[in-house]
């Protein structure tokens, strides 16, 4: 059975067989132990059949004790407090996970001991994983891999940017897609790098009818938390560390015939870094609801892990640029603006640190 507001846990939830729900009408919100275990008994008889009045009439003598039993067990037992003194909080965290973490929520911290707005621990590392550019990223609670190849193409209205997270067995191929959809949305609207930026140039800078094709490949290392997260870092980083060949072409520029393959040719002794726009940063956010205390409140977690997020209302990712918020990914209920403002102005001085650290690399 569950506590009066929240129900009963999700974790339990998943573990029980079968469940059973007392319809109730008007504004009651829940029900006493004792009140539920006589509607349930005297379901149970009317439905089967089978048990004796006398006996149904000790159910329901047995039934009315119990507020009588946990008086003695939660006021008066010392054995009561033993247990729950000596209780394994693992054990905790399996029955009632949203109660094993709100005591640590309402003291300001996770589990782990870090701030409830304390930033994660972020890695960085340039041109690891071949390509024209690469990184790897790392937070507490998620690891990838990021890889840029180019190619060359005439100048037209084609995308010039493809992006491919690889699902696995923690990312499913659908929320590959999606995060796959959202990042390239990115790409189309110039976030990351404007489209004249990847034109082609020769060996003097010169502009060529030519553009760079970027092919970017994510593969996800570990997954305890928000991918985004690092994924837009990974992206940012990649891009910084990329480097690309002067073209030298062999077509005359009189000559109005289409450019042929074989007239492309990448020269490697002049490498051109790509101009980019301001590195983005993507932020995640849990919010949590303290039910216990007098009035609901309204808890901030940043960067929470999975755990933590299947106790939380809501789930918010804020991506921020060097001047504005760029996009909200949004999960459940989010009603209270003020911390949505709060979630973009923690984004953007993360933001900051990071592309004082991509500029010191």
């Amino acid at each position: 059975m569950g506590d009066e507001k929240e129900g009963v846990p999700v974790g339990l939830l998943r573990a029980v067989d079968q469940t059973v729900e007392i319809k109730q009408v008007g504004h009651t919100r829940s029900l006493n132990v004792h009140v539920t275990a006589a509607l349930m008994i005297a379901k149970f008889a009317e439905q089967t059949n089978k048990v004796e009045r006398g006996f149904v009439g000790i159910f329901f003598c047995l039934v009315l004790l119990i507020p009588v039993f946990e008086y003695l067990f939660f006021s008066v037992c010392p054995l009561h407090w033993s247990l729950n003194k000596n209780m394994s909080s693992e054990v905790l965290r399996g029955i009632d996970p949203r109660g094993y973490f709100s005591t640590f929520f309402r003291e300001g911290v996770f589990p782990d001991g870090r701030g409830l707005l304390d930033e994660q621990k972020l890695v960085f590392k340039q041109g690891e994983c071949g390509g024209v550019g690469s990184s790897v990223v790392s937070t507490q609670c998620v690891t990838v891999s990021c890889s840029i190849e180019a190619s060359v193409s005439l100048v037209s209205d084609a995308p010039l940017v493809d992006i491919k997270i690889e699902p696995s067995q923690q990312l499913p191929e659908k929320d590959a897609e999606e995060y796959n959809s959202l990042l390239l949305s990115l790409f189309t609207i110039g976030n990351f790098v404007k489209r004249e930026n990847l034109r082609c140039l020769d060996i003097c800078d010169k502009t060529l009818p030519l553009e760079w094709q970027l092919h970017i490949t994510i593969k996800v290392l570990s997954l305890e938390g928000s991918l985004l997260d690092a994924v837009v870092c990974a992206i940012g980083a990649a891009l910084a560390d990329t480097k690309l060949p002067s073209i030298a072409l062999d077509h005359a520029d009189t000559d109005e015939s289409v450019i042929e393959k074989n007239q492309i040719r990448a020269d490697y002794r002049t490498m051109h870094k790509l101009t980019l726009e301001e590195p983005l940063m993507c932020c995640s956010f849990g919010i949590f609801v303290d039910n216990e205390s007098k009035q609901s409140k309204e808890l901030l977690l940043l960067a929470p892990n999975f755990e933590a997020i299947s106790v939380c209302r809501a789930t918010c990712s804020v991506i921020v640029g060097k001047d504005n918020m760029v996009a909200v990914r949004e999960r459940g209920r989010l009603a209270n603006f003020s911390l949505l403002k709060k979630m973009c102005q923690i984004t953007a001085e993360r933001r900051q640190k990071f592309v004082e650290t991509l500029r010191s690399t």
